[in-house]
């Protein structure tokens, strides 16, 4: 999935939320730490600087990432070709328990399906 998609389909999530706030041209320029741990972000947007507290600082970036960069965090070239997100959705045992995937230019999607063994969830 592009970055912007994801990025778009995170706020939409979090719109849901009374405490959420969605800036656009913000650009990340530096970390609040406190006993070690990040607490927040600075920004610069076309308005003025912007300081955000946050329990939980999600470095989404890019590549060239500056919160990532600031946090210290070192980057692990696994030389994949391309990203990949891994998740897993609760399942039914209405669904249908096949494989499928799509495949276009530049992009693919692979779904796998398992099926549920006694009442462990998939």
């Amino acid at each position: 999935m592009p970055q912007w998609d994801f990025l778009n389909f995170i706020a939409e999530q979090a719109r849901r939320y009374p405490g959420f706030r969605f800036e656009m041209e913000a650009e990340a320029t530096d970390l609040f730490e406190e006993s070690g741990r990040v607490t927040g972000v600075r920004a610069e947007t076309p308005r003025d600087p912007l300081d955000v507290r946050a329990d939980l600082v999600v470095g989404a970036d890019g590549r060239h990432s500056v919160v990532r960069a600031k946090a210290g965090l070192e980057i692990v070239d696994l030389g994949a070709p391309m990203d990949v997100l891994w998740l897993r959705l609760s399942r039914q045992p209405t669904d249908p328990g096949q494989t499928l995937g799509r495949v276009e230019a530049r992009r693919i999607l692979s779904c796998s399906i398992a099926k549920t063994i006694g009442n462990a969830p998939s």
